[in-house]
Order: structure tokens, then C-alpha cells, then sequence
């Protein structure tokens, strides 16, 4: 079986390093926007508890 071209090779290595790279950088991304997101949605979490205890008081009223 031939071997392929040398600039082919450190071409071929190029696009998968990049590929490698792009997938980190993508990982990293969504884990920030997680950590972002996570308190905001307890938050939010703690406000519909508060509302809906909110609501149920008034209709006790």
C-alpha cells in the first residue's frame, strides 16, 4: 500500500489537531454557559415556590 504524500499527512494532522481544538473549545464553552445558567435557574425555581406560595396565601384570604 503507498504511503501518502508528506504535505498531505501534516495536512490531514492539521485539520484533526484543529478539529481536536474546535471540539475543546466547545466543551469549555457549554460547561461556562452551564455554570452560568445554573444558578439562574434556581433562582428562578425559588421564585415560582414564591409566587405559588404567594397565590395560595392570597386565595386564603
Amino acid at each position: 500500500m503507498p504511503s501518502l504524500d508528506p504535505d498531505l499527512e501534516r495536512l490531514i494532522d492539521e485539520e484533526i489537531s484543529d478539529l481536536s481544538e474546535q471540539n475543546l473549545l466547545k466543551n469549555i464553552l457549554d460547561w461556562q454557559v452551564d455554570k452560568i445558567q445554573q444558578p439562574r435557574y434556581g433562582k428562578l425555581d425559588q421564585m415560582d415556590e414564591y409566587t405559588e406560595e404567594y397565590l395560595n396565601d392570597a386565595e386564603d384570604v
